[in-house]
């Protein structure tokens, strides 16, 4: 649903430089990458409750529905160094290809692969 998705996004971009560097998203049809690095005494737990919770409240109000909308738990993963930064970047921005979703990532409206989000990206969270 593109309202969900674009919910789920500015979501994403509103928490940059507040709760964590954004560096990579994508929000898929029935999950969604991130790529982030914590502020300091920001934990992943906060992060994710604050993004989870606010999206499904705002998607249930938005277009109906109640109950549980996303899983529990997370899944995290230690970036070990700068080769797999990129190598988790690149796997980010290229999702939607991969799910044959868009033959170009740029094209991928709910993407960090999106020129347009990356300048959104670029001004979000300044003053």
């Amino acid at each position: 649903n593109p309202l969900a998705a674009k919910i789920v996004q500015d979501n994403l971009l509103h928490h940059h430089q507040r709760l964590y560097s954004l560096h990579d998203w994508i929000v898929m049809p029935n999950h969604v990458h991130v790529l982030l690095t914590p502020c300091e005494g920001v934990s992943l737990e906060r992060i994710a409750h604050a993004c989870k919770s606010y999206t499904a409240h705002e998607i249930q109000r938005r277009l109906g529905g109640s109950g549980r909308m996303w899983e529990p738990d997370f899944f995290d993963r230690l970036i070990r160094d700068q080769k797999h930064f990129e190598g988790v970047a690149h796997y980010i921005r290229r999702n939607a290809v991969k799910a044959k979703l868009v033959q170009d990532a740029t094209l991928y409206t709910y993407c960090s692969a999106s020129p347009r989000m990356r300048d959104r990206l670029a001004r979000a969270g300044r003053p």
